[in-house]
């Protein structure tokens, strides 16, 4: 693994993949492009998902201040305001209700049902953020292996070797 990371170091400083107009240089257009669709969804997906969480917390918020609020008038007026009173118990009761409601929103139909497609959506944006960073290590250490073949091949020295290490490379990479 030492020796892998070394080569890699040794290979980006060679090769100059390290710059951005270099990396630009040696990646093919389709890859580049498909990047930074790549980060752009995943910009946005972050985006979509803090909103969310924002709007869940303001919703929980807004019912317990309801709530709070409709048990202050529910402690102000007394029961012998007759018509005022009844009103203000099932003021209470309905905004107890509604508070319910709201709580099992925000907790669980907002996480769990709407959120979850997102949170999928990040995950394997993720997972293919570690697949491409791999695709590029893997075509660092493929064009070495291919100056190392052709470097055998002018020598005429352990020319099978480098072509199946170079085979097997290439097999890596275009996974």
């Amino acid at each position: 693994k030492a020796k892998k990371s070394m080569t890699l170091g040794v290979a980006k400083v060679k090769s100059g993949v390290s710059s951005d107009a270099k990396k630009r240089e040696n990646e093919d257009p389709q890859f580049i492009e498909q990047t930074e669709k790549l980060r752009s969804l995943k910009s946005e997906t972050i985006k979509i998902i803090k909103a969310l969480n924002t709007l869940g917390s303001n919703i929980e918020s807004l019912a317990n201040t309801l709530e709070f609020t409709g048990n202050s008038f529910g402690e102000v007026i007394q029961p012998d305001c007759s018509p005022y009173y009844q009103f203000s118990s099932k003021s209470q009761e309905g905004l107890q209700e509604y508070n319910k409601y709201m709580h099992n929103f925000s907790s669980y139909y907002l996480k769990n049902v709407v959120m979850k497609p997102l949170n999928d959506l990040d995950q394997e944006l993720d997972n293919l953020n570690i697949i491409r960073e791999k695709r590029k290590k893997n075509k660092v250490l493929l064009q070495q292996e291919e100056k190392h073949l052709k470097s055998a091949q002018e020598k005429n020295k352990e020319v099978d070797y480098h072509v199946e290490k170079t085979r097997l490379r290439r097999e890596k990479y275009e996974r």
